[in-house]
C-alpha cells in the first residue's frame, strides 16, 4: 500500500484521522464533549438529516400541488405536455443512443429504414426533444419550491450567523479548534442545508429530465460534500459563513425567474409592472452575487481558510487541501459566472430589456414561446427578456456551492 507521509490511502476511505483530521487530532478529540451542553459533530446528527430530508421531499409534493400549482394556474400558466410524434423503434434507438442529436448518417439511415422524406426525420427528432422538455408550469413549480427553500434557509442563516463571534472576525472561526463546541442553532442551520440539497438532488431523478440533468447533479453532490465535510471535521464555523454567503443572492434569481413564467410572450416589453416585477429581482440578484462571490467569499472567507487555519497547526493536512482546492474551484466558477451575467445586464442596457442569459445553450423552448433556439437570431436582434436564460444561471450555480 502506498504511504504518503503519515497517512495512506485507505485512510480516506476508512476516516482515518491522519487523512481527515489535523496533527495530533483524533476523531475521539473532534467528539469529546466536557459537559452535557456541549455538543460536538457525531455521526448520530447524519440520521436527523436523513429524517429531515424525507420530511422535506413529503412537503415538497404537498406544496407544489396544493400551492405553487394552483397559484401557476391563477396567472394562466399553462400545464399542458408536449405529445410524442409517432413511434418508430429505429429512430427511437438512435435518439436514445444520440441523446437527443443525432449525425446525418443516422438521419440517412432512418429514411432508409422508413421511407420517410428527410425533412420529416428531422420534424419527428424537433418533437421528440419538445416532448422531453419541462412545461412552463414544471419549470414555475420547481422554481417556486426552490424559492420557498432558499428563503427559509436565508432567514434561518440571517438569525443564526450574526450573532456568533465569527461573523465580525473571522479569525474566530479557528480559535479553539477541534474542541469548539457547535452551537444548537448552528446545527439546525447545518441540518436544514444539507437536508434541503439533499431532498434537490433526490427529486433531480423524478423530475422531467432538462439539458443540465448532469451539471446540476455534481452541483448538488459537490454542494452535499463540502457542507458534510466541514461538520465532519468541525468547520462548523467558517462553514456557515460560507452558506450564508451563498444563500444571500440566490432566492432573488428564483424571483425573477418566477416573476417571468407569469408573462405571456405578448406582453413583454408592453406592460411596464411586469416587465419591471422581472427585471429588478434579477438586478438585485446580480448586485448581491458581485458583492458576495466575488468581493466577501474570496477576500474573506477563503483568505480564511488559506492563511488562518494552518496557523494553528505546524503543518496542514490532505483533507484541508482538498477543502482549500474545491473553495477555489468555486471561486473560479463564480468569476466565470459573473462574466455570463455581465453579458445579460449589458442586453440590458443594449436592447432597453434584459435579454436571455448568455449561456443558454440550444435547448428549445415550450409552451406558447417558440419552437426555435432560446438564443435565435431574432431573440438577438430584438433582445428576450429575462426569460429564455434564467433558467440556465442554474447550470452550475449555486449554493455548495
Amino acid at each position: 500500500m502506498a504511504d504518503l507521509g503519515p497517512w495512506k490511502f485507505n485512510d480516506i476511505w476508512t476516516f482515518g484521522h491522519d487523512f481527515w483530521l489535523p496533527p495530533n487530532v483524533t476523531w475521539e478529540i473532534i467528539q469529546e464533549s466536557k459537559n452535557s451542553d456541549d455538543t460536538r459533530p457525531t455521526s448520530e446528527h447524519f440520521y436527523y438529516v436523513g429524517v429531515v430530508t424525507l420530511v422535506m421531499i413529503v412537503l415538497r409534493y404537498l406544496i407544489v400541488r396544493f400551492l405553487i400549482k394552483p397559484v401557476g394556474r391563477w396567472f394562466l400558466i399553462k400545464d399542458r405536455a408536449i405529445p410524442r410524434p409517432d413511434h418508430n423503434d429505429k429512430a427511437e434507438n438512435i435518439y436514445r443512443d444520440r441523446r437527443g442529436n443525432p449525425k446525418e448518417d443516422d438521419i440517412a439511415a432512418i429514411v432508409a429504414a422508413t421511407q420517410w422524406p428527410e425533412r420529416k426525420v428531422h420534424r419527428w427528432f424537433r418533437q421528440r426533444r419538445l416532448a422531453d422538455l419541462p412545461n412552463k408550469m414544471d419549470k414555475f413549480t420547481d422554481s417556486g419550491f426552490r424559492f420557498m427553500g432558499h428563503s427559509s434557509l436565508l432567514l434561518l442563516g440571517l438569525m443564526v450567523v450574526p450573532r456568533k463571534d465569527y461573523f465580525s472576525d473571522v479569525f474566530g472561526c479557528w480559535r479553539n479548534y477541534p474542541h469548539r463546541s457547535v452551537d444548537q442553532d448552528e446545527l439546525v442551520y447545518y441540518t436544514m442545508e444539507m437536508s434541503f440539497y439533499l431532498c434537490l438532488t433526490v427529486g433531480h431523478f423524478f423530475e422531467q429530465r432538462k439539458k443540465d440533468f448532469w451539471q446540476m447533479l455534481i452541483h448538488h453532490f459537490a454542494t452535499l460534500v463540502l457542507i458534510s465535510v466541514s461538520f465532519s471535521v468541525n468547520y462548523v464555523p467558517i462553514g456557515a459563513l460560507i452558506m450564508l454567503c451563498h444563500d444571500i443572492a440566490d432566492p432573488w434569481l428564483e424571483l425573477a425567474k418566477l416573476a417571468h413564467y407569469t408573462r405571456h410572450k405578448s406582453e413583454v416589453g408592453k406592460n411596464f409592472l411586469k416587465d419591471k416585477l422581472t427585471e429588478v429581482p434579477f438586478i438585485l440578484f446580480a448586485a448581491l452575487f458581485y458583492v458576495t462571490r466575488l468581493f466577501i467569499f474570496p477576500t474573506f472567507l477563503l483568505y480564511s481558510v488559506y492563511a488562518d487555519s494552518p496557523t494553528i497547526h505546524v503543518r496542514t493536512w490532505p483533507m484541508h487541501y482538498i477543502f482549500l482546492t474545491l473553495l477555489s474551484t468555486l471561486q473560479v466558477l463564480h468569476v466565470a459566472w459573473s462574466f455570463m451575467i455581465g453579458k445579460v445586464i449589458m442586453s440590458t442596457i443594449l436592447a432597453g430589456t434584459v435579454k436571455g442569459d448568455s449561456r443558454s445553450d440550444d435547448e428549445l423552448t415550450t409552451d406558447d414561446d417558440t419552437l426555435s433556439p432560446a438564443t435565435s437570431p431574432t431573440d438577438e436582434r430584438n433582445g428576450a427578456s429575462l426569460a429564455d436564460g434564467l433558467r440556465k444561471r442554474q447550470n452550475g450555480h449555486q449554493h455548495t456551492e
